[in-house]
């Protein structure tokens, strides 16, 4: 007869050496802002301070989508807006 319990299988909540941590899936990934390892609560990122220093740079417009599209001649800043 096969035991069905999952308590000590790899990777499920009752395995022996489970630390209850979530950290543990982030092993290796590291904030793509300051290079800290990931925080399950902020990933991709270490922080909110990271979170909202990327969200700031996608706000600037710092990061952009590259595009084939031509632009918009109405996103354009007019000659006599200067």
């Amino acid at each position: 007869m096969t035991d069905n319990n999952n308590q000590d299988r790899p990777g499920t909540a009752g395995a022996a050496g489970a630390t209850g941590s979530k950290a543990a899936g982030n092993r290796g990934r590291t904030c793509p802002i300051c290079g800290k390892p990931t925080a399950e609560l902020t990933q991709p990122f270490c922080s909110k301070r990271c979170q909202q220093l990327d969200l700031a740079r996608w706000l600037d417009g710092s990061y952009r989508v590259p595009t084939q599209e031509p632009a918009d001649p109405d996103d354009l800043p007019r000659e006599d807006e200067e």
